[in-house]
């Protein structure tokens, strides 16, 4: 089979996930033939995700939230009045990657949450099948608990949002913390985290420094007004700020990093707690090396992320970057066995969604 992929660029989850999932289609004798990538002017495409994908790579612009002032948290109105001033642009990338199914003729379009995909479905009408990939779904799923203080209007955007991306998909796989049965009425196969596969034979320990990844750039202070509180702990925090340089030494003992996935893998995987603005696949991939991570939710989707993560025994959330309370978290945390568990059986359950 070939299979197309369409990304939505907010991040670097999306990103990490379509690597993953290429590996396990090669593996099992099928094709990717190309990826779009949906982003905007204000995000780069790490330079890890090109090199590795190993396949043409199609930019076009798509809707994505507008941060505050201070780059932290989105503006809600903000971005919607950015989307409508845009709506031109995004009417151009809809006919775009309706030519490139056409030029392309994949056997599957995998949809990684783009929201333009699902309204080109739902405009032309395509004929190639269309399956949609991401945490959001779960969102959607019955048995999903949301924040109690949010839950009317956390589900009505998020239904709405999962909505949009997944007109006329064919199927719609949800990835979990952990396993749920699927939801028939709406459409949702539940599947394991995809994990890249350097994470399996990353080697494992617990050194004395913290790292950490934020996706706004405006936390960095918030970081750095707690390392002069406390200029002992060693602390490495990974950014895509677009002017800064590969690494940037704020103070002894404070570094930022411009987001390289070696650099991230071997930092996090060697760290004694993580921090993050509460993004599914940075948690998952703390989880896998039994990480205590504080989650700090940016939007509303990550407040789920992150409620849900609690549950699932990832750590702990704070509405700021709380990094006293992570490490006196540390002692009382416990990784998860059924957990690794269940992300070692994503291949096998992957392959058999997709291929039929």
């Amino acid at each position: 089979m070939r299979y197309l992929f369409i990304i939505q660029g907010e991040g670097r989850g999306h990103l990490t996930q379509a690597l993953a999932l290429k590996s396990f289609l090669e593996k099992n004798g099928h094709t990717v033939i190309g990826v779009m990538i949906g982003k905007t002017a204000e995000r780069q495409i790490p330079a890890f995700f090109t090199e590795k994908i190993e396949v043409p790579v199609k930019i076009f612009e798509n809707p994505n939230f507008a941060p505050s002032a201070g780059n932290k948290r989105p503006k809600i109105g903000k971005t919607l009045l950015k989307a409508l001033r845009k709506i031109p642009e995004y009417i151009k990338s809809i006919r775009f990657i309706r030519q490139e199914i056409g030029r392309t003729q994949p056997d599957f379009v995998i949809n990684f949450y783009d929201h333009l995909t699902g309204l080109t479905w739902f405009i032309y009408h395509l004929k190639t099948p269309l399956i949609c990939i991401g945490h959001q779904y779960l969102l959607n799923h019955k048995a999903f608990e949301f924040p109690k203080a949010k839950n009317k209007r956390v589900a009505l955007s998020m239904k709405i949002s999962s909505w949009i991306t997944s007109l006329r998909a064919r199927k719609i796989l949800a990835l979990s913390f952990y396993p749920l049965e699927e939801d028939p009425a709406q459409r949702i196969c539940v599947v394991p985290p995809l994990l890249r596969p350097e994470i399996f034979t990353q080697p494992v320990k617990n050194d004395h420094f913290i790292t950490g990844y934020i996706l706004n750039s405006g936390f960095a202070e918030e970081i750095k007004a707690w390392h002069q509180a406390f200029p002992n702990e060693e602390a490495h925090f990974f950014w895509d700020k677009k002017d800064a340089p590969d690494t940037l030494e704020i103070e002894k003992n404070l570094t930022f990093h411009k987001i390289q996935d070696t650099l991230f893998l071997d930092l996090l995987s060697r760290c004694k707690a993580f921090a993050c603005t509460a993004g599914f696949e940075s948690v998952c991939e703390a989880m896998y090396f039994g990480k205590p991570t504080l989650m700090v939710p940016v939007h509303i989707e990550q407040e789920c992320n992150a409620h849900d993560g609690i549950r699932a025994g990832a750590g702990i959330s704070s509405d700021h970057f709380d990094l006293e309370s992570l490490l006196k978290s540390i002692d009382s945390y416990h990784p998860k066995d059924e957990y690794r568990a269940w992300v070692l059986s994503a291949e096998t359950l992957y392959i058999k969604n997709l291929t039929k």
